[in-house]
């Protein structure tokens, strides 16, 4: 099992959040920096749309260097902002 203190981010702040162990749907996700908080359940519903989100840019990429050779101009393109995300 993934361990929420450690691989759930802030999108924004991009600092481990604070959550309690054994976490239930309605226990509260907060990032000690921003105060930006969730229910553990809409927590992980967003880290699901960033793992998502990964994993297909990471097969395009794939895909267009094993077409042309190289990367892409999208190589250096910045990432959409996720509320919430998973670190590896």
């Amino acid at each position: 099992m993934i361990d929420p203190d450690k691989a759930i981010v802030c999108g924004a702040c991009d600092l481990p959040v604070t959550c309690p162990t054994d976490p239930k749907p309605d226990d509260q996700v907060v990032c000690v920096r921003c105060g930006a908080r969730d229910t553990y359940k809409d927590v992980w519903e967003a880290c699901k749309k960033h793992i998502v989100h990964r994993l297909k840019s990471a097969r395009e990429r794939r895909a267009s260097t094993a077409r042309s050779g190289q990367g892409t101009a999208d190589d250096n393109a910045q990432e959409p902002m996720f509320k919430w995300e998973i670190r590896d």
